[in-house]
């Protein structure tokens, strides 16, 4: 369920109905907090809850319902050192990297044959 309200809410026509549903939808996110979870459940409840608040109606919503006070206990929670893992365990080790310069001179490369100065412009904002 965590995961449809976290979908829903990242489009703004979602968001737009959700506001629609109010009080109950932050209500609900508010009793999602509560349920014995597991790590993905959470994070897609603790997304909900940041997209929803980009709407003003929704946010104070969630204020007024508990959801801020429920959500920050699951935040304090959060273990930084399991996603470095994750990421070193995927990362090409220190020896096979070298001394940077060959990647830097790469992106170098790509900055100049690049028209926005080798950013990404596909991803969204």
């Amino acid at each position: 369920f965590s995961h449809a309200l976290s979908g829903l809410a990242f489009f703004e026509s979602g968001r737009d109905a959700m506001v629609e549903r109010l009080p109950q939808i932050a209500s609900d996110m508010a009793h999602l907090m509560q349920l014995p979870q597991d790590p993905q459940f959470v994070q897609f409840a603790l997304e909900a809850t940041a997209r929803m608040s980009k709407v003003p109606e929704l946010q104070n919503a969630l204020v007024c319902t508990g959801v801020m006070w429920r959500a920050l206990p699951l935040l304090l929670h959060f273990d930084l050192s399991l996603e470095l893992k994750a990421a070193a365990g995927s990362a090409p080790e220190e020896d096979e990297v070298g001394d940077g310069e060959e990647e830097e001179a790469k992106g170098e490369e790509e900055g100049a044959a690049s028209p926005a100065g080798g950013l990404d412009t596909s991803q969204e904002v």
